[in-house]
């Protein structure tokens, strides 16, 4: 920045962009440009200045601000990429160079980002060291300088300014934006890979250019930048066998192979092409790493000349015919790119980008990128054809042919090149199984199965995924080659798919997503199957609505004797995996036979839901017990009805519909579960723990008959039972009462309970749920709490050992009353209501508790939290009788006891020690040794 006196006297700061704007407009039009200094004066630009102010190199006038010597002083070195992390820039550093014993008082660092904005700046001082070298760098290497700051691994530069804010030299790396200020000189400098620097041959005279003066090398700080230092050994001596870069003209990338089958080491290779007997000295080879805009590698510096065979290969040692060796660099798998430059190190002659690149990373090749190619693929151009600069018009997948180039023929789409060998409409195929979602990790165990004509050609037919989320297409597309078998079948298989007649070399996505095979012109649909659950933004491209879901190592597979209907939810059911074989083990033992003429009337059965246990206690482990019960007329035919699963959180189906099969058994029930509780009918898949809901669907598989709803439900969730959702029942059923109607009040109709599958419901946690009694009041203080058990010694388990007491007169009646428990942190109840039976003992006592306790007469059905939180004592008219809360609660959580909590306790209970003041803290104590069913101590 400059000061300059303005109209008014006083001085303002002149930015540098301005100044080198004004510095051009001098050279155009000599004395003739005046500036406004003080007052009205009018200055020649070779006039004295006014005032204080002095004229400076470039002819401006500005204020004197200290003296600097910056003539002769130039960066030389950058590192800002050590290999492992940066380490808060302990390691990064910048080396000026200048005289022995300059002064560098004045002179100013400024660090530049991405934006061509100065971020940080370094007031240097001292002076150039004996070795001519200044050293401005991080803490771990004892800098003459210390940076203070930690330099960006991407775009950015670095600028030496002298005491008149003028930039005496700058070196700027990376792409920057074409509207910001390029902060550099020339071209920028390539950023360098982690652990190299960025460093300029020593006596080397600046070409104001930093892509030719600065080159990647190993760090030196401190010390003079040694040729040898250089990735590029002929950076420095300038000997590139006299390359002509003129004559480079028609050099190009034929082919690359960067992902070989198997593993990668010594089988990649770079083929180049052009004219026989071209002299290759001093060409570079260099790639960028799409992830970041770094170099990807160290540029290979090549000797030679192309042979007769018009191609040169530059390999690893495991390819045939190599010209020249990529000693240890690796070629990555995507997305990145392939440069070759001319002797200069500056020209590109060519670049072919390949892979899926993003708007955020770094794209640096011709056109669009080349399609990812398959493992064991080259990307290659077909023979002498025209470079149209467009890398995925100009490479396509085919086997890998170093030293030769690639024929027509040979690419997996024969109608690359332009061949005639693709007639569209000769390829008649369908999808018929597709699995893509194994049991387990899908890598390897994924397939697409075909049908067509036995004996039929797929040679030039396509598949590709196309994406439901964006309706672009994922991963690379598959090129078929083969034929069908005798039975009309042809696999596509990972590795772990026996018999496959073609390796599936991508991953299927979950869904909802599509595949869709093509003809052999990559453009004519043969058949297209959509699946899962599409939301209304989302992308289906199958045919008709999609196919269910098919998940945990189910396929969607067609049925063999049924024609294509052009609707993927009719002609695709969900089935057990058949890969290379008839589809015959559909889940729905019905989809390919079952006639909707024949349907029965599900209204005249009678038919409802009974009994739901969607989170049955414990680990399923290898028996899972969840199932759902149904009820209605002994013998009744059940068959073609549906059982659906619906999502609360979405409202569609998170599971395929189960058609039933069969009839109702002698005492009219029939289960529909997992194999630990002995269904009539399996369901395959697990059920959710909601909040969700069942229902069950006639025939057409659209008249509901029954539903429940289960679970909390919140205004953005959907609910799809009948009136109000039936409470959560970790461990327990929700089971209706034997006999009684209907009320179309899901809450009304169904109680948490022990699960009964295929018998009568019973054991209800609410004992009077379905025996309707007269509520009598109960006077608060009549019957309170008096030992409460919530956490025992070592492991609560499933609360065996947990208890509550009840005090009260000696065998008073307590039937109807109910406990609650209240959670602390929002104060909802999240235990009960559990119904009381009975009377106190001849003592006065009542003990509910786990199974451990011999002295319960009522069982707790589930665990009791360990605070802070309350418990409740509710009459049958649910009158707040007697409450306890206990533990530490802050100001946002919620006590629903009496007064102040009770204490927190750990390994013993909470004892009453008085008679009820109301105060929790006041009656209860810790108890020395818990005593269900006896006086506290």
């Amino acid at each position: 920045m400059r000061l300059i006196r303005v109209g008014d006297g006083r001085r303002v700061l002149i930015p540098a962009i301005y100044r080198q704007v004004m510095r051009k407009a001098s050279l155009l039009l000599g004395s003739a440009l005046i500036l406004s200094a003080c007052g009205d004066d009018v200055l020649p630009i070779d006039g004295p200045c006014p005032g204080d102010l002095v004229r400076d190199p470039d002819g401006l006038c500005v204020p004197v601000v200290g003296s600097c010597e910056p003539d002769g002083l130039g960066i030389v070195e950058v590192f800002f990429n050590p290999v492992g992390e940066d380490r808060e820039a302990d390691f990064e550093f910048i080396e000026i160079s200048g005289t022995i014993g300059q002064s560098l008082e004045g002179i100013t660092l400024a660090v530049v980002d991405a934006d061509a904005r100065r971020v940080h700046e370094v007031s240097l001082s001292g002076s150039i060291g004996a070795n001519g070298l200044a050293l401005i760098g991080g803490s771990g290497m004892e800098p003459d300088i210390e940076l203070g700051v930690s330099v960006d691994n991407g775009a950015g530069a670095i600028q030496l300014v002298d005491c008149g804010g003028r930039v005496v030299d700058a070196i700027a790396w990376g792409t920057f934006d074409n509207d910001s200020a390029f902060p550099g000189e020339g071209e920028p400098a390539a950023i360098p890979p982690e652990g190299n620097s960025l460093a300029r041959c020593t006596g080397a005279e600046s070409t104001e250019d930093n892509r030719s003066d600065f080159g990647l090398a190993d760090p030196s700080a401190g010390e003079a930048n040694a040729a040898e230092l250089f990735a590029d050994p002929t950076f420095c001596s300038g000997e590139t066998g006299g390359c002509d870069v003129a004559s480079l003209a028609d050099l190009r990338i034929e082919e690359v192979l960067y992902n070989p089958e198997g593993t990668d080491s010594g089988a990649e290779f770079i083929e180049l092409s052009g004219p026989p007997g071209l002299a290759l000295d001093g060409v570079r080879v260099t790639g960028v790493n799409g992830g970041s805009g770094f170099e990807l590698f160290s540029p290979i510096v090549l000797a030679g000349a192309i042979g007769d065979s018009g191609v040169f290969v530059v390999g690893g040692a495991a390819v045939p015919g190599l010209d020249y060796p990529l000693g240890e660099i690796t070629i990555q798998n995507g997305p990145d790119t392939i440069r070759v430059l001319a002797c200069d190190g500056r020209t590109i002659l060519d670049a072919m980008a390949y892979g899926n690149f993003d708007g955020d990373d770094e794209f640096a090749g011709e056109g669009s990128a080349a399609a990812p190619a398959p493992e064991g693929f080259s990307l290659s151009r077909c023979a002498d054809a025209d470079d149209t600069n467009d890398n995925s018009a100009d490479f396509g997948p085919a086997p890998p042919t170093p030293g030769a180039k690639t024929a027509p023929d040979d690419f997996a789409n024969p109608n690359f090149c332009g061949g005639s060998s693709c007639i569209v409409g000769e390829i008649s195929a369908v999808f018929s199984e597709v699995l893509y979602d194994p049991d387990g990790a899908d890598a390897d165990l994924e397939f697409i199965e075909l049908r067509g004509t036995p004996g039929a050609s797929l040679a030039g037919g396509q598949i590709a995924g196309i994406n439901g989320g964006t309706g672009e297409e994922y991963g690379e597309t598959l090129f078929l080659d083969g034929t069908f078998g005798d039975d009309g079948l042809f696999l596509l298989g990972g590795q772990s798919v026996p018999d496959a007649d073609q390796e599936l070399t991508v991953s299927i996505q979950n869904g909802p997503d599509s595949l869709v095979l093509f003809d052999c012109d990559g453009e004519t649909p043969l058949d297209a199957l959509a699946y899962g659950a599409f939301g209304e933004d989302e992308f289906a491209s199958g045919e008709g609505a999609p196919a269910p879901p098919a998940t945990g190592g189910l396929t969607l597979s067609r049925c063999e004797s049924r024609d294509d209907t052009g609707d993927n939810v009719t002609d695709f059911g969900v089935a057990n995996a058949t890969p290379g074989s008839p589809n015959t083990s559909f889940v729905d033992p019905l989809f390919c036979e079952f006639d909707p003429t024949a349907c029965i009337d599900g209204a005249a059965v009678g038919i409802r839901i009974n009994e739901v246990n969607a989170n049955p206690a414990g680990s399923d482990g290898d028996s899972p017990t969840e199932f759902v019960e149904l009820n209605g007329t002994s013998g009744a035919n059940v068959t073609g009805l549906w059982l659906s699963f619906v999502n609360g959180s979405n409202g569609e189906t998170y599971a395929a519909p189960t058609r039933l099969v069969g009839e109702l058994n002698a005492d009219g029930f029939f289960v529909l579960g997992q194999d630990g509780v002995t269904p009539d009918q399996l369901i395959v898949h697990s059920m959710q723990n909601g909040p969700d809901s069942v229902q069950l669907l006639d025939c057409d598989g659209i008249t509901v008959l029954d539903a429940v709803g289960y679970g909390s439900f919140s205004e953005e969730n959907f609910f799809a039972g009948e009136g109000r959702a039936a409470p959560s029942s970790d461990g327990r059923s929700l089971s209706r009462c034997q006999d009684v109607p209907d009320s179309g009040d899901n809450q009304d109709d169904f109680s948490s309970a022990e699960p009964t599958p295929g018998r009568i419901n019973s054991g209800h946690d609410d004992a009077l749920f379905c025996d309707a009694t007269e509520c009598v009041p109960t006077a608060p203080g009549s019957v309170l709490l008096n030992e409460i058990m919530y956490d025992p010694v070592g492991s609560d388990g499933d609360g065996e050992n947990e208890f509550i007491e009840l005090i009260g007169a000696a065998e008073a009646v307590v039937t109807g009353l109910r406990l609650y428990g209240v959670n602390g942190s929002n104060g909802d109840q999240y235990l009960g209501p559990i119904v009381i039976v009975g009377s106190l003992d001849s003592s006065g006592f009542l003990v509910l508790g786990g199974s451990a306790i011999p002295e319960a007469s009522l069982r707790l059905p589930s665990t009791m939290q360990n605070g802070p939180d309350s418990i409740e004592l509710r009459g049958c008219d649910d009158a707040l009788i007697d409450a306890v809360a206990y533990g530490e609660f802050s100001e946002t959580e919620f006590p629903a006891g009496e007064g102040d909590p009770a204490p927190d306790v750990t390994d013993t209970s909470i004892g009453r020690s008085a008679g009820d003041t109301d105060d929790n803290a006041t009656d209860f104590a810790a108890q020395t040794a818990p005593s269900p069913g006896a006086a506290n101590e």
